[in-house]
């Protein structure tokens, strides 16, 4: 595929400048074209190129499908693990109440105000 460079390129194994002529494989001058480093240079490129574009188009919207899905993912991975903290800090907050109103019945109990409240009794039957 005949091409000519739009911007410099260089390597190890290659240099090329602004409006250099440069035949690479097929393959590389469609990525070099599809990138804007280049432009087809005759009919048999622009042909290479205009059936190329289709599959390149693909490609993008599955990059694109891909990468939306990964957010997705990663958004309910956040949602969820916040519901979890949100739970556990209201059992947390929970536990601190039922503490302390532990407390508050056993300082009652020691002013002789009321007794401490039992735990019901089993229901199971005894033998």
């Amino acid at each position: 595929m005949k091409i000519i460079m739009l911007t410099a390129l260089s390597g190890p194994e290659i240099n090329l400048n602004r409006n250099d002529p440069h035949n690479p494989s097929d393959a590389e001058g469609v990525r070099l074209c599809l990138a804007g480093f280049a432009k087809p240079d005759g009919e048999e490129a622009e042909a290479l190129l205009a059936a190329a574009i289709p599959q390149a188009v693909a490609d993008v919207d599955l990059a694109e499908a891909k990468a939306a899905e990964e957010a997705r993912d990663a958004d309910a991975a956040k949602a969820a693990e916040a519901a979890k903290a949100a739970e556990a800090a209201k059992a947390a907050e929970a536990a601190k109440a039922a503490e302390a109103a532990k407390a508050a019945e056993a300082a009652k109990a020691q002013q002789g105000g009321a007794k401490p409240a039992k735990a019901p009794a089993s229901t199971a039957k005894k033998a």
